[in-house]
């Protein structure tokens, strides 16, 4: 993208940023609507095998839950 419109800056909006040591890549963006846990969430446009994406609100999916779907429906 930068090579075809060649802007003079790049910034980047996230909706949740995770906490120290949720990345597995050297990465800060500029701006953030909130800080999250460093847990699997679910909602808003977040989802676990195609569910929980039409929420919404965001939530921190419980430890187990996301085995209780199978991939394919």
């Amino acid at each position: 993208m930068q090579e075809t419109y060649a802007p003079k800056s790049l910034k980047t909006l996230v909706l949740v940023n995770k906490v120290d040591g949720a990345r597995k890549v050297d990465y800060e963006p500029e701006y953030a609507v909130m800080t999250g846990p460093n847990e699997y969430i679910i909602g808003y446009g977040f989802e676990v095998n195609d569910r929980y994406r039409d929420f919404r609100h965001v939530f921190v999916l419980k430890d187990g839950e996301a085995g209780r779907y199978p991939l394919k429906l």
